[in-house]
């Protein structure tokens, strides 16, 4: 089948439309490892159940020093998806330091 040129105006919404229309969507967490594990769907879609609650507690304002080392060591690591421009980054370029942003201590 041919495809043509399907634009992102509109949100996305042709292209949203036509991988809707054929993708089985999975709904269940649980259901689309078992594909996985079972090796019967190696590309899915997922629509999470919406959130209806979000409940979160104040954390320690200090870090252990264990941690924060090995938060910085995965932050430093090349993101797969970075451009070829990326991957040579020594840490401590803009792009280890935007992941890094939400550390404490970063």
């Amino acid at each position: 089948m041919p495809v043509g040129h399907v634009g992102t105006s509109d949100d996305w919404r042709k292209r949203r439309e036509l991988l809707l229309r054929r993708a089985r969507v999975h709904h269940s967490l649980d259901e689309l490892i078992e594909d996985a594990k079972s090796n019967t769907s190696s590309l899915a879609v997922f629509k999470p159940a919406p959130i209806t609650d979000f409940t979160w507690e104040t954390a320690d304002r200090e870090w252990d020093p264990a941690k924060l080392k090995a938060f910085r060591a995965i932050a430093s690591q090349p993101s797969l998806f970075d451009d070829e421009s990326n991957r040579d980054r020594k840490p401590g370029c803009a792009a280890s330091e935007r992941r890094l942003a939400g550390f404490p201590g970063a």
